[in-house]
């Protein structure tokens, strides 16, 4: 277990324990701050912590001079607590390059045995050992912890910078792995398009999460609706859940990988409907497969007549309510191992290249009037575009209220259907503007996905 002042980890601290601050010095991993000081303090403190081994820093308590453990506990008015949390966020976002990670708590009195009043907190912040060394103050100098203070590296101090670096290089590397990661295929599987999703709240592996659930509590989650999975077996890292249904069971699928550091790694295959050569509109059978949408007679007559035959059609129309599911899934999850966020989410797009896309939106047909079919030039590429962690689309951390509803982390996941469909050739304004029908279209497809399943289950 990473250092705590505790003896047990972040998530499982209370308040009851801050009474053993009376015995924990100042120094190396421990800052005691009566008040939050300016941010460009704050900032020293948070830098220094990362570029080092991670740390603690306790808003609320006055340090006992002598001693330079924890003196007096006169804790952050309830009045100021919001104010508090804004400044820390200013530190690390404004002052800090790249930004520096960290989790608050907020621990309430009344708490007798350190004198704490009531409508007053103790703040604590936890920075775990940074990944994406240095970081560096906007003073332009890198802090590191020395002691019980923050102190910049000497100008003359290669040796220290060099090796802050390697950290951060052998970290990012890690993660570019993971995100641009491609799973083999079976040689059917060689013209079929996926999108690979990453679901991550310990991007790094410093925060120490780990699913404490037993294969029954995976398994039963997976095959809840509206997504259930259909075979469900271990794996040397964690649990895999794959639809399988009527399909080649040796198939990529839409599989589920979960790690037991509370990381997901989603297939999801993406659909095609049937494309025409030019000419052979009105006379293919296919034509009964667009006429369930709105815009598909005309998008389909439109597609014959551009000579597009040998392009795959796209079809994103279910894209949405899947990512929303699938997201919700994985925070309910890992909640019941009290991981709560934020939530880094990264998609691969795979196997794209000359493909055109379909969404059954009047505005994209009218689009498609005006400028054309969108025909994607490449064949694979990581959406939001980069591989370090703040280009990832980030779902801030959940409160126990959020995870009372059926969409948890749905910004995240709309943001990230946002970014999939411009990567695809669709104007995301041109999403954004139309969200309510986007919803109900793929409702519609959701329905009509269900339906079909359901008839071919009963065969």
């Amino acid at each position: 277990m990473r250092y705590s002042p505790f003896d047990k980890d972040y998530d499982n601290v209370e308040p009851s324990d801050l009474v053993k601050l009376k015995e924990v010095m100042e120094g190396w991993y421990v800052e005691y701050k009566s008040q939050l000081p300016n941010t460009r303090s704050i900032a020293k403190s948070l830098s220094s912590f990362a570029n080092q081994y991670g740390g603690w820093l306790f808003l609320g308590i006055d340090e006992e001079p002598h001693l330079k453990t924890a003196g007096s506990f006169p804790g952050i008015g309830e009045e100021d607590l919001s104010q508090v949390l804004e400044d820390l966020r200013n530190a690390s976002k404004d002052l800090i390059r790249p930004q520096v990670t960290y989790r608050t708590r907020i621990l309430d009195g009344p708490i007798v045995d350190i004198s704490l009043p009531e409508k007053r907190s103790v703040v604590l912040v936890h920075v775990p050992e940074g990944s994406d060394t240095p970081y560096i103050h906007n003073d332009g100098r890198i802090y590191i912890r020395i002691g019980d203070s923050s102190t910049p590296i000497p100008a003359n101090d290669k040796a220290t910078f060099d090796m802050l670096y390697q950290r951060g290089e052998d970290r990012r590397s890690y993660l570019s792995a993971l995100v641009e990661r491609s799973p083999e295929l079976s040689r059917g599987e060689e013209n079929s398009s996926f999108i690979h999703l990453s679901i991550l709240s310990d991007p790094y592996e410093t925060l120490g999460h780990w699913y404490e659930g037993m294969f029954s509590d995976f398994s039963s989650a997976m095959q809840d609706l509206p997504i259930p999975f259909d075979n469900i077996y271990t794996s040397a890292s964690g649990f895999v859940a794959r639809q399988v249904g009527i399909n080649q069971r040796y198939n990529r699928l839409f599989t589920w990988e979960f790690s037991r550091n509370c990381s997901s790694f989603i297939s999801i295959p993406i659909n095609v409907l049937p494309s025409f050569e030019s000419n052979d509109y009105l006379g293919s059978d296919a034509i009964d497969e667009w006429n369930r949408y709105s815009i598909g007679k005309k998008f389909a007559y439109l597609f014959s007549s551009r000579d597009l035959g040998a392009s795959r059609i796209l079809n994103l129309n279910l894209l949405l309510t899947l990512l929303i599911a699938l997201v919700d899934k994985h925070c309910k999850i890992v909640r019941s191992s009290g991981v709560k966020g934020p939530f880094y989410i990264k998609a691969r797009i795979e196997n794209v290249w000359r493909t055109v896309p379909f969404i059954d939106l009047n505005e994209f047909m009218e689009h498609i009037e005006t400028l054309d079919f969108p025909v994607v030039q490449e064949s694979d590429f990581v959406v939001p575009e980069g591989t370090s962690l703040d280009t990832f689309v980030v779902c801030q951390e959940l409160d126990d209220k959020s995870f009372e509803t059926n969409m948890v982390g749905s910004d995240g996941a709309v943001e990230i259907l946002f970014e999939i469909v411009e990567a695809l050739g669709i104007p995301s304004e041109l999403l954004r503007k139309n969200a309510i029908n986007l919803v109900s279209v793929s409702q519609r497809e959701s329905e009509f996905h269900r339906a079909r399943q359901d008839s071919e289950e009963s065969l």
